[in-house]
């Protein structure tokens, strides 16, 4: 008896880890375990990942460099922009400034997922006390031609954190999740 119940205990603990491990959440606090403002050697902790100089450093230091990142097969592409002390020299850390996530488990805690129709995603919102904004642009061809299609976002704003989380939809569904500063709050 001991043992079938030592085995059911072991089974619904390892279901329960499983099943909470497949939740990643995107806010506009962090993604997954990623959050703005986070520095490279916490990221290099999280992912097992050492980055060299050339993944973390743009062409120019006034500019942002984009790398991706694999956390428990999860696809993260993170910018990096330089740091500085408080006498405005570079102090040689890189700090993440967007978070960009489309993979399937990634959610809001609203239930907001990738692959979702942009009109769930409306319902969703409505009645919420935020801020957002859906906006449609023509996408144009190689040759500068309007097409049939759009470019659309929903974005989230956090006034009082002065960051904004972006719904990317393509052919009206979530594609990916984009956590940024938002200076314009």
């Amino acid at each position: 008896m001991k043992q079938k119940l030592s085995l059911l205990l072991l089974t619904t603990t390892a279901f329960y880890f499983a099943s909470t491990a497949q939740n990643i959440f995107a806010s506009t606090i962090k993604i997954g375990s990623f959050y703005l403002g986070m520095k490279h050697a916490e990221i290099e902790k999280i992912s097992s990942k050492k980055f060299t100089t050339t993944e973390l450093k743009a062409l120019s230091d006034d500019y942002e460099k984009t790398t991706d990142v694999m956390v428990n097969g999860v696809k993260y592409t993170l910018d990096f922009y330089p740091t500085y002390t408080t006498d405005a020299k570079l102090d040689g850390t890189y700090t993440v400034s967007k978070i960009i996530c489309g993979d399937s488990k990634v959610k809001t805690k609203s239930g907001i997922t990738i692959g979702m129709n942009k009109f769930e995603v409306l319902k969703k919102l409505n009645g919420m006390n935020i801020s957002f904004e859906f906006n449609k642009y023509t996408k144009y061809d190689n040759d500068g031609k309007p097409t049939k299609y759009f470019k659309e976002y929903i974005r989230i704003n956090d006034t009082e954190a002065g960051k904004s989380i972006t719904l990317n939809i393509e052919n009206d569904k979530v594609q990916s999740f984009e956590l940024y500063y938002d200076e314009g709050c």
